[in-house]
């Protein structure tokens, strides 16, 4: 398992699994690629630049991932499941999530916020979503799947005022 604390640019690539606990990058970006599963046990901190997670197979993340203004995008060959504890939050950078050939999946706990910028989430199959948010004018808020569902009771699960709402899902919205 790695725990890494970086000054600098992090970049990681496995043909295999990985299984990172943690990391921080005070001075750029952090870019990670697993030719099978990637597990995210605890929090990515990125101070400047953004966040790339890459895995042919599936991606468990299970702390929150933050940035100051860079991109974060997870893409998953076979499914994303985001914890109870995985908020991502860009202080203005594009969020994109995509399930690959599996589902993409959020607890009602989770939220994803964009701030100033626009959201895309896929996935082959269902999308469960829990607290989107951006504040982006103009900007949009896309999911693309196989259908979408809330993932539970709470506050409002999608605010985006200034943004267009797309959603497309091939098997329904809702429960």
């Amino acid at each position: 398992v790695l725990d890494i604390r970086a000054d600098g640019t992090v970049t990681i690539v496995e043909a295999d699994a990985v299984a990172i606990e943690r990391i921080e990058s005070n001075g750029a970006a952090v870019d990670v690629k697993a030719g099978g599963d990637l597990a995210i046990g605890g929090a990515i901190v990125v101070e400047v630049g953004g966040v790339l997670l890459q895995a042919d197979g599936a991606i468990t993340l299970g702390k929150a991932v933050s940035t100051d203004g860079g991109a974060i995008s997870i893409v998953a060959g076979n499914g994303l499941v985001l914890g109870d504890e995985a908020d991502l939050r860009s202080a203005g950078g594009d969020i994109t999530l995509r399930g690959g050939a599996g589902v993409l999946t959020m607890t009602d706990d989770t939220y994803v916020d964009a701030a100033n910028g626009s959201l895309t989430l896929s996935a082959d199959g269902a999308v469960t979503i829990g607290k989107l948010r951006s504040t982006k004018v103009g900007g949009t808020v896309s999911i693309t799947s196989g259908g979408v569902v809330d993932g539970g009771e709470g506050e409002t699960d999608i605010i985006a005022a200034t943004s267009t709402l797309k959603i497309v899902a091939q098997g329904g919205i809702g429960s």
